[in-house]
């Protein structure tokens, strides 16, 4: 895009990439984890709505009374919350099919992890057991289609639902009837993060089958490994899968920033009121500097397997039972938190390219564990992935993921053991 044509682009391309740089961190690989949660009528296994007397909204409600910063929409109806607790930034947010997430982080330790985290769980429980619901912990809802699940009020999310619509069936799918566990890791300088977002990018396919916790689509049995792949493949070219160029040699933050700017924005935010428009970022702000909520929004609006906020974040797992979602975030830390780990990764996926990404994908939704990927069994890959996070790791973290090892060499996933129950 000719800067003629968009007078503030170099501006706007600097202001995302000081917003990326801003938190850098030398010789610190600290963790954070987003986890979603489905909440669901504990005699039907129906999932509550937003909406409903007792339904989501009044949850949050109730939540919201221990946070200091509550976020409304305008029926007055909390959608997000947040606050801080030792150095350790927790938020909630609705998420538009009525899905809850927690988010924490970031963490150098695992027991503050586990703290926050059955904590939270502790507190939903309080809350919801009572009014006789319970939490589900998988990628998929179980027992409802996309289009009965009904859409939280809220304009932003009403914008992307309409929109999504125009390209696919799967954005349905994605907004009410997925949900995540999705891990965030430091870098250290620019080389530092296009480094990390490139292996994350790699290990994307392979974490999304460790992480596999999806026994349904649409209220059918899957009829193949990782839904939560089938459905992001679909949902809109522009703004999933692998950032292009991202293995070009001459990739840089820059260049992230022109696509984070060259994507549809759907909606943004002007004068206090959102706006639905389909022009691109850079088109909405040709004549006009992004402030930080602007880069904010418009970070957050691109779905990669992998993407740059603060931080490089993982986006591709299922949502896992709280104790898993940071054992997996903490097996994640162990590939990423040493130099020693991150060449082990680069002689594993130092030669993948875009295309390989998406093939593997392809390969491993057809035949799990049987599957070969990047041109090696993605058994051994995943056994070679956990003993390079082990000796990464303390032994209080090795500890920690010892049940998803043992998982691992059994070649076997959540997903896989409850269908078998």
């Amino acid at each position: 895009m000719a800067s003629t044509d968009q007078p503030c682009r170099e501006q706007n391309i600097e202001a995302i990439t000081k917003y990326i740089t801003r938190t850098m961190i030398p010789n610190l690989c600290r963790v954070g984890i987003k986890l979603e949660h489905f909440i669901i009528h504990s005699d039907d296994g129906s999932r509550v709505s937003y909406t409903e007397d007792n339904g989501i909204a009044d949850i949050l409600e109730e939540l919201a009374e221990d946070y200091s910063d509550v976020v409304r929409n305008s029926q007055d109806q909390v959608i997000r919350m947040s606050r801080n607790y030792t150095g350790v930034t927790e938020e909630v947010v609705c998420q538009p099919g009525g899905q809850i997430q927690y988010c924490a982080g970031p963490f150098i330790n695992t027991e503050m992890a586990n703290t926050l985290f059955e904590n939270f769980e502790n507190a939903l429980k309080d809350i919801i057991e009572p009014k006789g619901m319970q939490i589900l912990a998988m990628g998929y809802g179980l027992n409802e289609e996309a289009m009965d699940v009904e859409l939280v009020p809220y304009e932003p999310y009403e914008a992307m639902d309409k929109y999504f619509l125009t390209k696919s069936g799967y954005g349905m799918c994605m907004m009410r009837n997925m949900a995540a566990t999705q891990i965030s890791i430091d870098y250290s300088s620019e080389e530092d993060c296009i480094h990390k977002l490139r292996l994350a990018s790699a290990l994307a396919p392979i974490l999304s089958l460790l992480a596999d916790n999806s026994i349904m689509f649409e209220a059918e049995p899957r009829e193949h490994h990782m839904v939560r792949s089938l459905v992001w493949n679909a949902v809109d070219r522009d703004r999933v899968g692998t950032i292009p160029g991202l293995f070009d040699e001459d990739f840089t933050l820059a260049k992230y920033a022109e696509y984070v700017l060259d994507t549809p924005a759907i909606v943004y935010k002007s004068k206090g009121k959102w706006v639905e428009d389909t022009r691109t970022f850079g088109e909405i702000y040709a004549d006009k500097a992004m402030k930080t909520p602007d880069v904010e929004h418009a970070l957050s609006m691109v779905f990669p397997d992998a993407r740059l906020t603060n931080f490089v974040e993982i986006r591709t797992p299922d949502a896992l039972p709280w104790d898993f979602a940071v054992a997996f975030a903490t097996f994640v830390k162990g590939l990423f938190s040493s130099q020693n780990s991150l060449n082990d990764l680069d002689r594993m996926f130092g030669d993948v390219t875009e295309r390989d990404i998406q093939l593997a994908k392809l390969e491993l939704m057809s035949k799990g564990f049987d599957a070969t990927v990047y041109g090696k069994p993605v058994s051994r890959m995943a056994e070679q992935l956990h003993i390079t996070s082990k000796l990464n790791l303390n032994r209080e973290d090795q500890k920690e993921i010892e049940e998803l090892t043992t998982l691992c060499f059994q070649q076997a996933t959540l997903a896989g053991l409850t269908m078998i129950q």
